[in-house]
C-alpha cells in the first residue's frame, strides 16, 4: 500500500492551476511522512473543491488503509477503479483490503459471458472505443472503395469480406463504448460503513436476515423514502437504511 501516484501523472487529470497542484504534492509528501490522516486533509480539500481522478482517489484509499480505517479505503479504491478498470495497482490494492473484511458471504459470479464482456469493454475508456470507432470508420471508406471501384473481382470480394468484417468490429466497439460508459457513470453500487443486519422489508421492525460486516460491497436495486433494496455478492436480496451506504 506504500506506492502512490506521482504528480507527473496526476497533472494531466486534477489542474494545471498551482493550488490544486500543490495540495495534491502535500498529501503526497504527507503521506510519504507517514503523516496518513494529514494527507486525507489535503485530498479530501481537492475532492472537496470538485477535482477527481483515479490518482487522487487512489492515493486518498492508500491513506484511509493505513489508518485502518477500512470501509472508506475500499470506498475509494472502487472508485479509481472506475476510472481506470484496467489498472492493475489499484486492483491489487483492492483485493488486498477486500481481504481484510470478515465475512461469511460467498460471492455468486455473473454467467462467464457476462464477465467476459464486462472485462472487455472495460479494457479501453469510453474515450477510446470512440476512438477505435473513427478508426474503423476510416478503414471502411477503403473497403467501399475496393468494392465499387475495383475490376477485379477478387479485388472486390476481398473489399465485401473486409467491410463486413469491419461492420461487426464497429458494431462490436460501440457497443463495448456503451458499456464502458455505463460502468462508470452508474451509481448502483456502495460500500457499507457500518455493520448492521440486512432487513426483509424497508422498516427497522422488518425481520433481521443477515448481519453484515463494514467494507462489503452491495448492489442497489430500488430505493423506497431512506432505504435501498440490495443485492449482495451471493445474490441474496433485502433492505438497508441508507444512512448505511456510501455510494461508489
Amino acid at each position: 500500500m506504500k506506492h502512490l501516484f506521482l504528480m507527473a501523472i496526476s497533472m494531466v487529470y486534477l489542474s494545471n492551476a498551482h493550488g490544486q497542484v500543490d495540495h495534491f504534492e502535500k498529501g503526497n509528501e504527507a503521506y510519504n511522512r507517514k503523516a496518513y490522516s494529514e494527507a486525507i486533509d489535503y485530498y479530501q480539500q481537492l475532492l472537496e473543491q470538485g477535482y477527481s481522478s483515479s490518482e487522487l482517489y487512489y492515493n486518498l484509499a492508500n491513506a484511509y488503509y493505513e489508518t485502518g480505517a477500512l470501509p472508506k479505503s475500499i470506498l475509494n479504491y472502487e472508485r479509481a477503479i472506475k476510472i481506470r478498470p484496467g489498472d492493475k495497482r489499484i486492483a491489487n490494492n483492492l483485493e488486498i483490503a477486500r481481504q481484510q473484511v470478515s465475512s461469511d458471504i460467498l460471492e455468486v459470479r455473473d454467467f462467464i459471458i457476462i464477465r467476459w464482456w464486462k472485462s472487455f469493454s472495460s479494457f479501453l475508456s469510453p474515450l477510446w472505443w470512440m476512438v477505435m470507432q473513427i478508426v474503423l470508420c476510416i478503414a471502411s471508406l477503403g473497403s467501399i472503395f475496393y468494392w465499387k471501384y475495383k475490376e477485379e473481382s477478387k479485388l472486390r470480394i476481398k473489399g465485401l469480406v473486409s467491410g463486413a468484417i469491419i461492420l461487426i468490429l464497429f458494431l462490436v466497439s460501440v457497443g463495448a463504448g456503451f458499456q464502458s460508459y455505463n460502468d462508470i457513470h452508474a451509481d448502483d453500487e456502495g460500500i457499507l460503513m457500518e455493520t448492521v443486519e440486512l432487513k426483509s422489508g424497508p422498516d427497522e421492525r422488518s425481520e433481521n436476515l443477515t448481519p453484515l460486516p463494514v467494507g462489503i460491497k452491495v448492489k442497489i436495486l430500488d430505493k423506497i423514502e431512506d432505504w435501498y433494496k440490495v443485492q449482495l455478492m451471493n445474490k441474496e436480496e433485502g433492505w438497508l437504511n441508507i444512512e448505511y451506504v456510501v455510494i461508489i
